[in-house]
């Protein structure tokens, strides 16, 4: 049964628009994802930690040029969360391609910003000739990746990667761990929604989702790696 959660929000800033899920490779994890609009098909990608919902100023200004797409990654937001699961960019720029296939976008525009803008890239370069154009923002590819964002994000991500004692960080995360890192993120700390961060804190409250933060901020290095990809981008 589908969390009432994964759904009320949304629907909040995107009303009369349904919250699907779709099992990546049949049998792969569950991941939710809006469509919305008409018009050329585009894709958002969201940054690390946050879920579609990041996107909810955007996309209302969308919806008459294109049919927009986004999703929660794979354990992000409210997408399955399989224990276990390969966190790294690989792993994550193969959920992107079975996504796109599965749902047959053709002349895509795929854009993205931080993680999403890495895997813009990188999935363009398997996807060849469905994608028209990528659109890149801030892309993820360099150390110390999120910790840039404020010292208190700095201190945070640090002890949440470190050996031993990062799981235990990483559980506790709140909502005034969360605000004090997010703010970093934004060039108006004013501008960040109370709303998104409470539905943020509701997200990292569900069973196991302080395992896959821990494992995305550890996975910085297979992002930075995957630069040497960028010079497929036709």
């Amino acid at each position: 049964m589908t969390d009432p959660h994964s759904v009320e929000y949304t629907q909040r800033w995107l009303p009369g628009v349904p919250v699907e899920y779709l099992p990546l490779s049949g049998s792969g994890p569950k991941v939710r994802f809006i469509r919305a609009g008409n018009g050329p098909s585009l894709l958002l990608m969201h940054t690390v930690r946050t879920q579609l919902d990041i996107f909810q100023r955007v996309i209302p200004k969308l919806v008459n040029s294109f049919t927009v797409y986004a999703f929660d990654y794979p354990g992000f937001g409210w997408s399955e969360i399989a224990p276990g699961a390969d966190y790294r960019e690989p792993a994550f720029r193969k959920h992107v391609v079975q996504l796109v296939k599965q749902l047959d976008l053709r002349e895509l525009t795929l854009a993205g910003e931080s993680m999403g803008a890495t895997l813009a890239l990188t999935a363009s370069t398997e996807l060849r000739e469905r994608v028209r154009q990528v659109v890149a923002f801030n892309t993820y590819d360099y150390l110390p990746g999120l910790e840039r964002a404020n010292l208190f994000a700095s201190i945070i991500i640090k002890s949440v990667r470190a050996p031993i004692i990062g799981p235990l960080f990483a559980a506790l995360e709140n909502r005034p761990i969360l605000k004090g890192v997010m703010r970093g993120g934004v060039y108006d700390s004013k501008t960040m929604p109370d709303d998104f961060l409470d539905e943020l804190n509701r997200v990292g409250k569900r069973p196991g989702y302080s395992k896959v933060a821990r494992a995305v901020y550890r996975s910085l290095r297979s992002y930075v790696a995957a630069r040497k990809l960028y010079g497929n981008v036709t």
